[in-house]
């Protein structure tokens, strides 16, 4: 038997490797996009305190969560869901988050905010408890959305 060298000639077939070749780099590039579009994206966020008065003089405070993303997606994006991580990337709570703008959802490749009222807290609380316990209260729920450092989408809701 003969051992094949850089001088021997290996037998492809009757049509050689340069046939399947381009049918190969479409299959590649196929399984590249699927791939990626399947991985978690990870990106900054975090909770905002927000006061509000209602029409009736009620006063409210939310914890809003918020985030910036780009649609890579082809399809409009209304809302992301998405896990809220720590600074060691554990996750610690999921939400969705709203997409749209004027009531329209994220076009293909643009870039906008997503954001989700996480908690609210109302006048009531402050009245049963008094104002330093209800401030203490705003405080502390504050303290415990800052440990969100980052969120990973999870999925996409499309129009």
């Amino acid at each position: 038997m003969k051992i094949p060298t850089a001088q021997t000639k290996i037998s492809t077939g009757r049509h050689g490797v340069s046939a399947y070749l381009p049918m190969l780099m479409v299959a590649l590039c196929f399984w590249l996009i699927a791939s990626f579009s399947a991985i978690a994206q990870t990106i900054p966020c975090q909770v905002r305190l927000e006061f509000q008065t209602t029409s009736s003089g009620q006063q409210l405070v939310h914890y809003r969560l918020y985030m910036q993303i780009t649609n890579t997606k082809p399809r409009p994006v209304t809302a992301v869901s998405v896990e809220w991580l720590d600074d060691a990337s554990q996750i610690i709570g999921n939400s969705d988050a709203d997409c749209r703008f004027d009531n329209q959802p994220l076009g293909l490749s643009q870039t906008g905010q997503c954001s989700r009222n996480v908690q609210s807290i109302n006048q009531r609380w402050m009245e049963k408890l008094g104002q330093m316990i209800w401030t203490e209260m705003v405080n502390s729920e504050l303290s415990g959305f800052r440990r969100i450092k980052s969120c990973k989408i999870i999925g996409y809701r499309f129009e």
